[in-house]
């Protein structure tokens, strides 16, 4: 059985974050990853929930001198975030998935990804993106 995760780079509140990995674990997912843009906005107890269900890096200013410059566009920090998720994490297959997409797999992705050609390293599957309606009180 294939081992994969996804790689989130996020702003996004707690709760959030924690729904999302949990519909990705409901998919397969092993451990999601999500680079916290903004770490300072989590609180204690947020990174304690964290600790149970996720892997995150915090992207401060200490993570960032490491890639001197910092990047300036946030898909060249996503890539980068990418690299370090794919040197730090054992996994065959890396989902980069923003935070307001959602994965459906109608199958288990094994029987995607198994009748693939070794040498395919890359492949691009649909997905449902939250969005809101004008004038809604609620998300879709």
């Amino acid at each position: 059985m294939l081992i994969w995760t996804s790689v989130t780079t996020t702003i996004s509140p707690a709760w959030y974050i924690l729904g999302h990995a949990s519909h990705l674990l409901s998919q397969g997912a092993s451990r999601p990853i999500y680079f916290l843009a903004k770490p300072e906005h989590y609180s204690e107890s947020d990174y304690k929930l964290f600790d149970q269900t996720i892997r995150y890096i915090a992207c401060d200013e200490k993570y960032w001198n490491k890639f001197k410059p910092r990047p300036k566009t946030v898909p060249a920090r996503q890539l980068i975030n990418l690299k370090v998720a794919r040197a730090t994490t054992c996994a065959d297959w890396f989902l980069h998935i923003d935070s307001d997409e959602f994965l459906q797999l109608e199958s288990g992705f094994d029987e995607i990804v198994n009748p693939l050609p070794l040498d395919v390293t890359e492949i691009r599957l649909q997905n449902f993106e939250r969005i809101m309606f004008t004038d809604a009180s609620t998300w879709h």
